[in-house]
């Protein structure tokens, strides 16, 4: 839908720590191109839950083919 509060919400989301929630805030920044994308895919990489890395990298290769 690309409301103009996606990217706060999604950054409040990953800010929950909640595994769902992260993997939920990278599509939505993803989704609405967002400038903060890169920061938050170093930050799923950090993160280093299975599922956050899965999601991190399947955005990764779309957005860097």
């Amino acid at each position: 839908m690309k409301s103009p509060q996606a990217e706060a919400l999604a950054e409040k989301s990953w800010a929950t720590g909640e595994e769902y929630q992260r993997i939920a805030a990278l599509w939505v920044l993803n989704d609405i191109s967002s400038n903060k994308l890169p920061e938050y895919l170093q930050k799923a990489i950090e993160d280093g839950r299975h599922f956050v890395l899965k999601n991190a990298h399947q955005i990764q290769e779309l957005v860097e083919p």
